[in-house]
């Protein structure tokens, strides 16, 4: 169902991320491309496109909570962003998801890449994807508390 899947120009892309339009930007490319450079306010995803291979590293369930919200994916050249994109929609999550394409296209219109540390996903910080409080159920405090939040 390729339409779940919204294929962005890098200007589209760049002008969503300007106009906040993104509540997660993923980034599904290894930890080596990613330290050599990425788009600002992206979360890493390490290779999200090989979910249910012997090679996955990030599954759906890493961005438990974030079905509802508005995800772009990108990745080198957008290969891996579509296939990761289609895992998503696989698993649930709210179309479309937009696929930014890549860091080679990005690159090649001007835009910068910065090597800051990745953005903890909202949903992953316990926020809803509008900046509401997330409900957590007991274990989730618990287990918070255990991992030092």
């Amino acid at each position: 169902s390729q339409e779940a899947i919204e294929l962005l120009t890098t200007e589209e892309f760049y002008q969503g991320i300007q106009d906040e339009r993104f509540d997660v930007i993923i980034d599904v490319r290894s930890i080596a491309e990613w330290s050599r450079g990425h788009i600002y306010g992206s979360t890493l995803m390490e290779d999200l496109n090989r979910y249910g291979t012997s090679s996955e590293k990030s599954t759906p369930d890493d961005l438990e909570g974030c079905e509802d919200c508005t995800i772009a994916v990108y990745c080198q050249s957008g290969f891996r962003a579509n296939q990761a994109a289609q895992i998503l929609v696989d698993a649930g999550f709210k179309t479309p998801i937009y696929n930014g394409r890549g860091v080679s296209q990005w690159q090649a219109a001007g835009y910068p890449l910065v090597t800051t540390a990745p953005v903890v996903a909202p949903c992953q910080d316990g926020l809803s994807c509008n900046g509401a409080m997330k409900i957590l159920t007991i274990e989730e405090f618990y287990d918070g508390i255990q991992d030092g939040l």
